[in-house]
């Protein structure tokens, strides 16, 4: 089972957060859900990453018994960014400017003089999940929120079986809000235009709470090619997909999604499936099969970077999963 480390409640002002929005976009930037602070393998021990995203910045750290902790980035010294510079201490990380230290929860843990007093010191910090090769944390505008759900472990992942291909990593800000991304498996109709289906495919969705399952069934055609297509999304919040191919081939994909400003959104993920008994196609898909990802993704780009958001759309029968997907996707934004 995942363990979810929970920073200790804050003391301090209740005031919400403020909620920029932007004019194509006249929703909350920033919904409630667990985000992607960076890969495992990029935070090493006792190492540091900064991270500026969700309309603040945060500091990065994995601490001496190697658990990875994040916290807001500015010290409430006098407000140096504690990720420029600042470095891991036993447990702690250290102020760059005058040294300050801080723990995972954001508790101050010393100060070089004798006042203030460092058990009246705290800074906001975030809950934490190391799983499937990242570091996650809990974000919310609403103040004093705490996650109602956790993140499920890829199957097949650490270890995987004897025969799977190790995964391959891919990355790509788009220029959108982060619904749009998520609407985008929920849209019938542009699989024909973009996605080389035969025809519009068939989608059984099914809402349990904060996951989504989407289970699309359809048949791919190009020329002198034709294709089952058998893919199952699985959504868990705003931020966190799961995708799980049979036809036309067996793989295993993650995507998640991290809002940097209300107009910018970074997709990332990684990609990987077992070996087939065709040697050529285990030769050319590892390196091929996350850029065939990203070339989707891309070609969609142009669409997300100049469109707006509709609060409602003129919508066909045949689009009601976008409706309802909608309606699902509005639980994550604050009341």
């Amino acid at each position: 089972m995942t363990k979810i480390l929970h920073p200790r409640p804050l003391r301090g002002s209740t005031a919400p957060e403020p909620r920029p929005t932007s004019a194509r976009f006249p929703l909350s930037p920033y919904p409630t859900g667990w985000y992607l602070a960076c890969w495992s393998h990029e935070l090493g021990p006792g190492a540091v990453r900064a991270l500026d995203c969700l309309g603040r910045s945060f500091a990065v750290f994995r601490d001496s018994q190697g658990a990875p902790h994040v916290i807001d980035a500015h010290c409430p010294h006098m407000g140096a960014n504690l990720a420029k510079g600042g470095k891991v201490c036993d447990d702690t990380l250290e102020c760059p400017f005058h040294g300050w230290r801080f723990d995972g929860s954001g508790q101050c843990a010393h100060t070089p003089s004798s006042s203030p007093n460092p058990a009246k010191i705290r800074i906001p910090s975030h809950p934490v999940i190391e799983v499937n090769g990242g570091v996650f944390f809990f974000f919310s505008l609403a103040p004093g929120a705490s996650p109602e759900y956790s993140l499920p472990p890829l199957e097949p992942f650490n270890p995987l079986p004897r025969g799977w291909r190790r995964p391959r990593f891919f990355a790509h800000t788009f220029r959108t809000h982060i619904q749009m991304i998520a609407e985008n498996g929920f849209d019938v109709l542009h699989f024909t235009r973009f996605h080389y289906a035969a025809e519009p495919p068939r989608l059984d969705y099914r809402a349990d709470g904060p996951r989504m399952t989407n289970r699309v069934a359809g048949e791919i055609r190009a020329p002198g090619l034709r294709l089952d297509l058998r893919i199952q999304f699985d959504l868990y919040g705003p931020s966190f997909l799961l995708v799980t191919t049979t036809e036309p081939m067996a793989g295993k994909y993650m995507l998640t999604y991290l809002p940097l400003d209300p107009e910018r959104c970074l997709v990332r993920g990684l990609v990987y499936f077992p070996r087939t008994n065709n040697p050529l196609l285990n030769l050319i898909m590892p390196p091929l099969l996350p850029r065939i990802v990203r070339r989707n993704l891309l070609d969609e780009a142009n669409i997300w970077e100049h469109m707006t958001y509709l609060a409602k759309p003129r919508l066909s029968r045949e689009e009601r999963p976008t409706r309802d997907l909608r309606r699902w996707y509005a639980q994550f934004y604050e009341a």
